[in-house]
């Protein structure tokens, strides 16, 4: 859901390709490549727990001493 903002510049090159005759380089074509590759990786990766601050036990007074 949060990876929209990396594919409205891609579908903005396409549209820009397709409607307004722009072209498109090996450069435009290798970064592209790179953002859907994030794209993916930021997808499929799995989501790491994190405890707050809350969550975390209390110190007891014997580690607090040491």
């Amino acid at each position: 859901m949060g990876t929209y903002a990396y594919v409205n510049p891609i579908v903005a090159v396409i549209v820009g390709y397709l409607l307004g005759g722009e072209s498109i380089g090996p450069r435009t074509i290798i970064g592209t490549l790179l953002v859907l590759a994030s794209i993916l990786v930021i997808t499929i990766t799995p989501k790491k727990n994190v405890r707050s601050i809350s969550e975390l036990p209390a110190r007891t007074s014997l580690e607090t001493e040491n």
